[in-house]
This record gives structure tokens, C-alpha cells and sequence, in this order.
């Protein structure tokens, strides 16, 4: 759904395809389509400009085919203009939390809103269709061709949106339940972070009411007959694995049925879809609206600090032991108002790149209905460990931590991974892992606002407190999932030793890497192991190095390299080799080719 939410930059882009084909045809039209163009551009999203544009274009074209095709398209993009703003009244209607009810009735508008930019995309593409496109030249042809594939792209987003009215309904009929998981990646987990709060949605045909929930509240409910045994690097933490640690598993499917099975031992009704967001998610919602402003604790949370205020109001306990939660929900209702999202603009909204925020897999999704579990896998939502059987190596990062603060806001990571490619068939891997506790004196008390607050809230923050905002020691296991066959040659770790596991429920295997690293130190660690590749033959190697994103990873980096020794030399490599890349699923690739003394006889 989220990357619906750009089709406003379709207006720009048909813009650009009908004047394309003046320019290239009618040269001395150039400078009336130049001011056009301009005009449209400062239109923006208003809609009475638009209107001015299009009959601009009627005064200033010929109506003769192709051009009254352009006015058409015009006429059409016009529409959409409009539409967008209705998009805009209905969002700021339909996903306001003012109240703890929704009337579905304002989502179905929202649904019907999408069938009428899906039946004007197909009228303006069908126009755009019967443009003679063989009379541009080339370079305005390949502008051409992107542009017509970007917008057929954008119809299929919406059409597949529309799929998903049909399963809203069903959710309405069935009187489903949705979780939603709000992950904290500033405590890393397998699927982003701790998760301590929780929103349900329960659905009727009347009305969908959804609730703020405390995960503490729900895990004292959970049998301990039920829990899992901990890992034993989990155990100082917590002896089992419960609800309140569901996320374990980087396989989203995996952790998602684990809430489904945990909730279900607590007597609760089982939700039919989980889906996780983590701050990544809020913080982009915050880059769009003003700050939001809780007066009764004189705080402002911005996309900087919103975070930080948060885990302080929480971890103070500043609403009482017994409703902990209650500023989260506050913040919420606050973030979501009528007003606060009527604010939002929706040119820069339409520029954002959804594209690479879901690729970080900000947001997951798992549901047992099977037609939108597609459409969560179509759309990359699905977050499943899914090792390439193509594959030669695998590499997937997965940070767990174990020191019960929020300082990996503070940490930075870098990684480097070297394969060594040798004529047998060996790869000698070398990853090297440098973990920087960067947290500056009075830093959380910046963030915080500290002196703008009042004195009663001042008191609350003591040196315990900044210990678990961050300031005390980053205590993090790192667990590096690798192919089967991996043997480890050596390892050098300050922290603790290199272990190799089995996960049973995956059928997976890890290094378990522990890393605690104090403010202003840093920390390195180094493994070398081999893995096998059995393709090719001592002549040449093909090799394929498969990367598994990890999800909502801040302030880390990994460099790849294929290496050989001097026997050696490469006829092909991707690109992405050599550089800084962040931790989205990634195919790294070369071909090796040796020189063997008894081959060249």
C-alpha cells in the first residue's frame, strides 16, 4: 500500500511524455511547450492551476491527431490531480487514531478512490499508446519507452492495492484480528527489534476498533510449559523465548506463527496477520509533519529525537508502573491527527524513494491468508530466509541484543567480507567486524531537550536511566548465518569466542559472535573460514555470493571483495563489488579464471 502513496509523481511524468513529442516535432513550438512545462511544474498538486495548463495546451495545440492524443493525456493527468487531493481529504480521515474506532466505510472510500486513478491510468496510457512513438529519435525514445514502463509499473501497484479491497472485506466478514508489532531496532532483534508494544485491530463489518497492548502484559499469560528453551547466549537475559521475544527468528513466517502460537497458549484469539514496523517507519512519517508536541511533559519529538524521548517517558515510568505504555499511545494519537497529517506535502511525499525504504525491510508482513501472504511477497514485505539453493555462499547478518538498553542507536558497524577464490574449489572467507560506540557527553540529554524541560521531569533522569538510553554498554551477538558446509579456520574476538550453531527450526547454520563494546571504544573482530564451490573447474569458477538483507539496519555498512591469488584473474564481476553497501538482499558475482601449468601443456 505505502508505495501507492507516490502515484502523485505520475502527473510530472505524463507531462513529460506528451511535450516530448512537440519538442521533437514541431521545433518552433519549443519555447510555448518550455513555458508549459514550467507552468505544469509550479502547478504542482493545485488543482485550478492545472486546470489553467490544460487549457493552455487547448489554445496553444492544434486539436489534430497526435496532438489532441496530448490533450487528452493532459486532460486525464488534470483528473488526477485532483484525485491525489482526495487522496490526501481521505487520509488524513481514514488513518487519524483520534478515535479508538474506525468506520470502514472511510476506508472503502479510500478504495474506491484507487479504482478511479486505476481506470484514469488506463485511459492515459492507452492515449500514450497510440502516440507514433517511431518518429522520435532515439535519445527521446528511450525517455519514451522509461517513462511509459514506469507508469505501466505504477498501474500495476494499484490494481494490486485493488486485489487487496477484497480481503479487507473478507477481514470485515470473518471479524479478523491484525497485530501490529512496534519493533525498537535501537534494541536489535532478528526481524528489526525488541518489541514491547503492540497495536490490535479487530475487524466487523460496523467497525474496525483497535487498542494499544503492553507485550509484558499478554507474555505473563503465556503458559511456561509452552515457552522455549533460550539460547544459552540468551539465557542472562531471559531463560526461554516467549511472547515478549517472538522475534527471534530472522525468517519473518517463522516469527510471525510464533506470536500466532504464543498468543494462542495465553487464551487470547489468534491474529490473522502480524505485520512489523520499526522506528524507521515513524521517523519517515515525521519527516512530513510538523513535530509532535506532548505539553503536559513540555517534549517536542521530532525524526531526530523521537526515539530517545519515547524509550525517557517509558523507561521513567512517568505514567505509573501500571500503564507504562501509555505515552507511546499518547504520541500516536498525537502523530495521527486530522490536522497533524492534513500538513503532510504531498510533492516531497510522492518523490519518496518507497522503493529503497521497503528494501530495508523497514516493514513485514506475514498473514495465513494465502492471497495476501502474495501480495506481501510480490509486494517484499514477507521477510523470509530464503537461501538461493543457485547460491555458492551466504551471508546474513543478524544483530540480537543482550544488554536490555537502547545504545545501538549509538553504534556504528562496518563489515568486510573477502572470498578468496582458489583453483580446488575453496573459498577462503575473512570478514572483519568493527563496532564503534559512538555516544558524545550530554548527547541523550541534548536529544531530550533537557533544559527546555520542567524541573519534576528533570529529576527523573538518573545515571540508571542513561545506562539503558544508551549510554551504558552496547552488549550485542552477532550471528553470522552461513552455508552448511562452513568450517572455521580461526577467529579473533575480544569479547567472547566464535562459536558455530545449528537453528533446528530453519535448518540454518551461524556464527555466534558476541560484541560489547563501551561508549567512545571501539571493538574488532576477524573470522576466517572456508566454504566450497563446486561449480566450474580448476580452470575457471563462476561464483555467486548471496547477501540476505537485514531488516531496519542503521549506521552500518559492509564492503564485498572477491579475491584469487596470482594464478588467478577475473573475465566478470558485478558492480556493486568494492563499495559500501547497506544490508539489503544483494547477489555479488565474478568469474575466475587460473592458470594450471599442466592445462597449458
Amino acid at each position: 500500500m505505502f508505495r501507492l502513496l507516490g502515484f502523485g509523481l505520475v502527473v510530472f511524468s505524463i507531462f513529460g511524455l506528451s511535450f516530448q513529442f512537440i519538442n521533437a516535432k514541431i521545433p518552433e513550438w519549443k519555447n510555448s511547450t518550455k513555458n508549459l512545462l514550467i507552468e505544469a511544474e509550479l502547478a504542482g498538486f493545485n488543482p485550478e492551476l492545472w486546470q489553467q495548463v490544460v487549457q493552455k495546451s487547448r489554445d496553444d495545440l492544434p486539436r489534430v491527431y497526435p496532438f489532441s492524443r496530448v490533450q487528452n493525456v493532459l486532460q486525464e493527468a488534470s483528473d488526477l490531480v485532483f484525485l491525489v487531493n482526495e487522496f490526501q481529504d481521505e487520509f488524513s480521515v481514514s488513518f487519524s487514531l483520534e478515535s479508538q474506532t474506525i468506520d470502514p466505510n472511510d476506508l472503502r472510500q479510500f478504495f474506491a478512490l484507487l479504482g478511479q486513478s486505476d481506470r484514469s491510468l488506463q485511459r492515459i496510457l492507452r492515449n500514450l499508446n497510440s502516440l507514433p512513438a517511431w518518429a522520435l529519435d532515439d535519445e527521446t525514445r528511450a525517455q519514451y519507452e522509461n517513462r511509459m514502463a514506469w507508469l505501466d509499473y505504477l498501474q500495476t501497484q494499484v490494481q494490486d492495492a485493488q486485489t487487496f479491497e477484497a480481503v479487507f472485506n473478507g477481514f470485515l466478514k470473518k471479524e479478523e484480528r491484525v497485530l501490529l508489532l512496534l519493533q525498537n531496532q535501537n534494541e536489535p532483534r532478528s526481524t528489526g527489534g525488541f518489541a514491547g508494544s503492540l497495536v490490535q485491530f479487530d475487524f466487523s463489518e460496523d467497525e474496525i476498533t483497535w487498542k494499544f497492548l503492553d507485550i509484558y502484559a499478554l507474555d505473563r499469560l503465556v503458559p511456561g510449559e509452552v515457552q522455549l528453551e533460550a539460547p544459552d547466549f540468551f539465557k542472562p537475559l531471559s531463560q526461554t523465548i516467549s511472547l515478549r521475544d517472538a522475534n527471534f527468528w530472522p525468517d519473518f513466517p517463522t516469527s510471525a506463527r510464533a506470536y500466532q502460537n504464543f498468543l494462542k497458549a495465553a487464551g487470547q484469539p489468534v491474529p490473522s496477520t502480524v505485520v512489523a514496523i520499526n522506528l524507521n517507519t515513524i521517523r519517515e512519517i515525521l519527516r512530513f509533519t510538523p513535530p509532535v508536541r506532548i505539553d503536559r511533559w513540555d517534549v517536542a519529538l521530532d525524526q531526530y529525537n523521537f526515539d530517545v524521548v519515547l524509550q525517557f517517558l517509558l523507561a521513567s515510568q512517568i505514567t505509573g508502573r501500571y500503564n507504562v505504555k501509555a505515552p507511546v499511545e499518547i504520541f500516536a494519537k498525537e502523530l495521527f491527527q486530522k490536522e497533524n497529517l492534513a500538513e503532510i506535502n504531498w510533492q516531497d511525499w510522492a518523490l519518496f524513494d518507497w522503493e529503497e525504504f521497503l528494501a530495508t525491510k523497514n516493514i513485514l508482513a506475514y498473514s495465513s491468508n494465502n492471497e495476501l501472504q502474495r501480495l506481501f511477497q510480490k509486494w517484499k514485505l514477507a521477510g523470509i530466509f530464503n537461501q538461493n539453493p543457485e547460491a555458492d555462499n551466504f551471508l546474513h547478518f543478524d544483530f540480537v541484543s543482550v544488554g536490555a538498553n537502547k545504545s545501538e542507536k549509538f553504534v556504528w558497524t562496518k563489515l568486510e567480507h573477502d572470498s578468496d577464490i582458489q583453483a580446488d574449489g575453496t573459498v577462503l572467507n575473512t570478514l572483519r567486524i568493527r563496532r564503534t560506540h559512538s555516544l558524545k557527553p550530554n548527547e541523550i540529554q541534548d536529544l531530550l531537550g533537557f533544559e527546555q524541560l520542567s524541573e519534576n521531569v528533570k529529576n527523573l533522569l538518573n545515571e540508571d536511566l542513561l545506562w539503558t538510553l544508551g549510554a551504558g554498554e552496547n552488549r550485542t551477538v552477532l550471528r553470522v548465518w552461513v552455508p552448511r558446509d562452513a568450517v572455521l579456520l580461526g577467529a579473533r574476538n575480544p569479547s567472547g569466542t566464535v562459536q558455530w550453531k545449528e537453528d533446528a527450526e530453519l535448518e540454518a547454520y551461524y556464527y555466534e559472535v558476541p560484541m560489547n563494546v563501551l561508549p567512545g571504544e571501539s571493538l574488532v573482530a576477524e573470522l576466517q573460514y572456508t566454504t566450497r564451490l563446486g561449480r566450474g573447474s580448476v580452470g575457471w569458477r563462476p561464483y555467486y555470493l548471496q547477501l540476505l538483507g537485514t531488516p531496519g539496519r542503521d549506521k552500518t555498512s559492509l564492503i564485498t571483495t572477491i579475491s584469487t591469488g596470482s594464478a588467478g584473474s577475473f573475465t566478470a564481476s558485478t558492480q556493486n563489488l568494492g563499495r559500501p553497501a547497506k544490508l539489503t538482499d544483494q547477489d555479488f558475482r565474478a568469474v575466475v579464471e587460473f592458470k594450471i601449468p599442466e592445462l597449458e601443456r
